[in-house]
């Protein structure tokens, strides 16, 4: 979905005019189906999630000034991206399903989701960080072979050798 997005940023320019007179239906009829599978849990609601947060984050990057773009560019939700991936790690961890009833008071709702984001910021802080320096330290000290680039005149004033073809 994400990839659609992509492509609907690409072609933008021709649409928007068009697409900026239904802009308050589109946004009514998202938000319908955000409640709906908010409200109405099926196994189709994840493939409507998957399509609604591309297209809010592509309403975000063409409408800056919009309530919801400043929302996503808040420093909460810029550290939320920032431990994103050890997020993605530990969810795993601590949120289990709506039909699955865990034992322990941790992996219940709120503390399951305290404990997800202590535990990933903590994770971020003590292996991540450290991981990405030291993997900068190393990129820095290798010596990547030099790439002369040409220009396109120079590259097409070349001549063009085939004696070096099987």
């Amino acid at each position: 979905m994400g990839c659609v997005a992509a492509f609907i940023l690409d072609d933008l320019r021709e649409r928007v005019k068009f697409a900026h007179q239904f802009r308050s239906i589109a946004w009514i009829g998202c938000a319908a189906i955000a409640a709906g599978c908010v409200a109405y849990y099926s196994l189709i609601t994840g493939m409507w999630l998957a399509a609604l947060i591309p297209l809010l984050l592509v309403g975000a990057v063409v409408h800056p000034t919009w309530a919801i773009s400043r929302v996503l560019d808040s420093k909460i939700l810029a550290w939320v991206g920032r431990i994103s991936y050890s997020l993605y790690l530990w969810q795993q961890v601590f949120l289990w399903p709506g039909w699955m009833h865990p034992q322990h008071f941790w992996l219940r709702w709120p503390w399951n989701v305290i404990a997800t984001f202590t535990v990933a910021t903590a994770s971020y802080f003590v292996i991540e960080k450290p991981l990405l320096r030291l993997g900068r330290k190393l990129a820095a000290r290798t010596s990547a072979p030099r790439v002369t680039l040409l220009s396109a005149e120079q590259f097409h004033a070349r001549p063009i050798r085939l004696d070096h073809l099987p």
